[in-house]
């Protein structure tokens, strides 16, 4: 990957050749294939750090994912993980090894998806997005999923705007899923 926008239709492993910059609205790279390996290669995909926009670092719609080796920073959404089409569930995601720094809103964010794993990853500096004036902060959250895990992370400094809620990690009607 050597430029952003980036868009995966065909399975494969995709490596970031530098740091590369995202300055607008919108997705640096969207995954629509299965099998597909992200590896970072130690580099920061580096986002529009605007409150005020909705960006995501990674957005991914499908199954058999692995993100790893890396800085994502400054979207809203660091990494969005969700599911393609109403009736399928992506599964066998494993998210390690990154640093997910000062995003607006979601360090990291799974929406009906099984089997997910979130190891070794740093979240910090969460929060601060003006897109709604009472915005609620998660360093990582998963909805409505199961058989998820979330091992061996850190996760520092979430900060909900107005009257919303500042949450390290969440999980809201999953089943089966671990801490």
């Amino acid at each position: 990957i050597n430029h952003i926008p980036f868009l995966i239709t065909q399975p494969g492993r995709y490596v970031l050749a530098h740091d590369l910059s995202f300055h607008s609205s919108g997705t640096a790279i969207e995954v629509q294939a299965d099998h597909v390996e992200i590896d970072l290669d130690g580099h920061t995909l580096d986002g529009p750090h605007r409150k005020d926009w909705i960006s995501h670092g990674i957005h991914a719609y499908a199954s058999d994912v692995t993100i790893h080796n890396g800085t994502l920073s400054g979207f809203m959404y660091g990494i969005e993980l969700a599911t393609p089409k109403v009736g399928t569930r992506p599964s066998k995601i494993d998210i390690h090894h990154l640093i997910l720094h000062d995003h607006d809103f979601r360090g990291l964010r799974g929406a009906s998806i099984s089997g997910c794993k979130v190891h070794h990853v740093l979240v910090q500096h969460i929060g601060g997005t003006v897109v709604s004036s009472d915005a609620y902060a998660f360093g990582i959250e998963f909805i409505a999923g199961d058989h998820n895990q979330v091992f061996q992370n850190h996760i520092n400094h979430v900060e909900a705007v107005g009257i919303g809620e500042s949450v390290g990690i969440a999980f809201t009607d999953e089943w089966n899923s671990e801490i």
